[in-house]
């Protein structure tokens, strides 16, 4: 067996790995732990959304937040969704300096900047390969990086691609002072059997952060064309300066990763519900109970979803996609029929059974699902 030279390795200083590292800062071990990641500078290239069921470690990087929002499937109709649950916004920046400025005081975990070529597991230890020829051996491996993932045709799981533009607008619009949670209202100009949809969030005065979603597809370039076009209609050419833009694919999947739970354990996309792509606060839920069996018990573990989710979700997913002209119905009927606080616990898996039995009687039509599951049970 070669020499460890670390005891914990995490790949990609993502969220993922650096809300681990943040948490094991806190605990209590002598583990000499090194992250690695490719990036030299870390910026404001995410906006991380969810509802805050629990407070958490992170308060003092949501600066807005929201108790209503707006839904909106048909012009000019809309419903004004109200909540006693906060729908938070957390800027990728504020979180990046706050751990980093943690971990850089702490004495055994360090940093190193440098991409991963190749990770190969041994009896007792794990060996990663970098591109400057080194290797760096540990005994504990957990990689977060993003990995290709082939879905087969008859797979729901896809991608939900997301372009968004943060801007300054010269004019004050009222119409936006309330957030847009989705603006199903575009798939009017879209000849397009696909799940489009708007979010609007205001900032502060003046700043507004747009995000262009569409579900089963990774053409960013057809997103970004389209979503200025629908700017320029919306706002005006030239009423709005465009701060900062971010895109991203998250794959609308239930992963298995390969792990033995012992030395390697390979997380991408697993900590996400398929049917709602919230992931900021699912990935805290697992970081805290990881890093408490890292320094506690000696394991690492990974996130889970129930298998019940697994199959709601699974259920939903193929709907939408054997019948996208129906898929808006579904969707807004849960928001419009379904009590907020129950549509969000469930969405958030903090559900109780009265929450479940108030979404499974709202949605409609329940033709389609039931018809989707009779598909998969004889086919």
């Amino acid at each position: 067996m070669l020499q460890n030279d670390i005891d914990f390795l995490i790949l990609g200083g993502g969220c993922s790995g650096l809300s681990l590292a943040y948490y094991l800062s806190f605990l209590p071990n002598n583990f000499n732990i090194l992250i690695i990641e490719n990036k030299l500078l870390y910026n404001n290239d995410k906006t991380w959304c969810g509802w805050r069921i629990n407070n958490h470690a992170f308060l003092s990087c949501c600066k807005t937040f929201w108790y209503s929002f707006y839904f909106k499937k048909a012009n000019p109709y809309y419903s004004i969704i109200t909540s006693s649950i906060p729908y938070e916004n957390i800027r990728s920046i504020f979180f990046y300096k706050k751990v980093l400025n943690r971990i850089q005081n702490i004495y055994n975990i360090k940093s190193y900047n440098n991409k991963i070529i190749n990770i190969k597991e041994y009896n007792g230890y794990v060996a990663v390969k970098l591109t400057n020829g080194k290797y760096k051996n540990a005994r504990w491996v957990l990689d977060t990086t993003p990995k290709p993932i082939n879905f087969s045709s008859y797979s729901p799981w896809k991608y939900q691609t997301f372009f968004g533009i943060e801007l300054y607008s010269t004019k004050n619009f009222k119409f936006f002072s309330t957030p847009y949670l989705m603006n199903f209202y575009i798939n009017k100009y879209l000849q397009y059997n696909q799940v489009n949809f708007i979010y609007i969030l205001p900032l502060k005065t003046n700043n507004f952060l747009f995000e262009w979603t569409i579900f089963f597809s990774k053409d960013v370039f057809f997103i970004k064309t389209l979503f200025k076009f629908y700017l320029n209609l919306q706002i005006g050419k030239s009423n709005y300066q465009i701060l900062r833009e971010e895109t991203g694919h998250i794959p609308m999947a239930y992963i298995t990763n390969k792990t033995t739970l012992k030395n390697l354990a390979q997380i991408y996309g697993c900590y996400i519900r398929t049917s709602n792509g919230f992931s900021f606060h699912e990935i805290q839920k697992w970081a805290i109970k990881c890093a408490y069996n890292i320094s506690i018990n000696k394991k690492l573990i990974l996130p889970k979803i129930s298998y019940f989710f697994i199959f709601l979700d699974y259920i939903f997913m193929k709907t939408i996609e054997l019948y996208p002209k129906i898929s808006l119905l579904l969707l807004t009927n849960i928001f419009y029929k379904t009590n907020s606080d129950s549509l969000i616990y469930f969405f958030t898996n903090y559900y109780k059974f009265l929450d479940l039995l108030n979404i499974l009687f709202f949605i409609k039509p329940k033709f389609f699902l039931l018809y989707t599951i009779f598909l998969n049970l004889f086919n």
